[in-house]
């Protein structure tokens, strides 16, 4: 319907991909991650508050050491 509260929910794809590299001498790790890489938007939830929307695009990045144990 036009309000999106009924009827079929369209199929949607989903991406997340992530990457991580660690420098041995100096124990120091980047990590990169993005979630819903393809920033398609759909309808995730519908019942019984409302409409609710995933799939924006979201990028993390993680920066660790560790003393190489």
């Amino acid at each position: 319907g036009p309000t999106g509260l009924d009827g079929r929910i369209a199929p949607y794809t989903v991406l997340d991909v992530g990457g991580r590299y660690r420098h041995a001498g100096t124990g120091l790790s980047l990590g990169v991650t993005a979630k819903s890489a393809l920033d398609n938007v759909y309808i995730s939830n519908r019942l019984p508050n409302g409409v609710f929307t995933s799939g924006f695009r979201q990028v993390f990045a993680t920066l660790a050491w560790s003393s190489g144990d």
